[in-house]
């Protein structure tokens, strides 16, 4: 599950990141000083799950969720055990108290795997989507997909049959591919590891298509290939 913390307390979001580094499943996208940051977040990333405070500044946690139209898993942080009750109304995955244990960590990230995938989340893999090109829907395979880029209110994606306008964000587009075949690799960009030919100087080499690296996506880029 990709995965952000949202926390304003710095001790609290190092021990957070410390454990979900932990656990090989957890991809983490970010990390979260407010609510009002990670709003922005989830408009750009595809997140699973949220690791959350509740009593924030400006927004607490629980505003950030009521302004959720699509909730992600939410796993609440409390440091006072009277928010269950919270945990419970508003259907969270769970909650954790300060000062955070592993073994109750670990339980409570079991919990919001498996709503996870009971809703649907690990989708059966795809290898084709379909897009409408002048008024005639047409069927793309993945395979012949080589990036996707953002072009001002839509994407625009490249195949070796030509490109394709959609309107879309690439937040939505993103959701929809394999994650084992395409990654970020940029805000405006998505590649397919497929076509990827090497990585030089900070930047993806396509055949002939060089897309920059965003150094917020070059950790994940690199994990996903397996460099070594």
């Amino acid at each position: 599950m990709n995965c952000i913390i949202v926390d304003d307390d710095l001790a609290s979001r190092n021990i957070l990141k410390e454990l979900v580094q932990f656990v090989p499943s957890l991809e983490l996208l970010a990390v979260c000083e407010s609510a009002i940051e990670a709003v922005q977040v989830l408009k750009d990333e595809p997140v699973d799950l949220i690791f959350l405070d509740i009593n924030m500044p400006e927004m607490s946690g629980l505003e950030l969720i009521e302004s959720l139209r699509e909730k992600p898993q939410i796993i609440l942080i409390t440091g006072n055990e009277k928010h269950a009750a919270d945990a419970f109304e508003l259907d969270v995955a769970d909650y954790i108290l300060k000062p955070f244990e592993k073994s109750r960590f670990l339980q409570a990230v079991n919990k919001a795997q498996s709503r996870f995938e009971q809703s649907g989340g690990m989708k059966e893999a795809i290898d084709y989507i379909f897009v409408k090109k002048e008024g005639v829907i047409k069927k793309v395979m993945l395979d012949s997909v080589i990036n996707i880029e953002a072009m001002a209110d839509y994407i625009t994606i490249h195949t070796d049959q030509g490109k394709f306008h959609a309107l879309s964000t690439m937040h939505g587009i993103e959701a929809r591919l394999p994650k084992s075949s395409f990654v970020r690799v940029h805000r405006s960009h998505i590649i397919n590891l497929h076509q990827l030919d090497s990585i030089e100087e900070g930047t993806a080499v396509l055949g002939d298509k060089m897309i920059p690296i965003g150094n917020t996506y070059r950790q994940r880029l690199y994990r996903t290939i397996n460099l070594i």
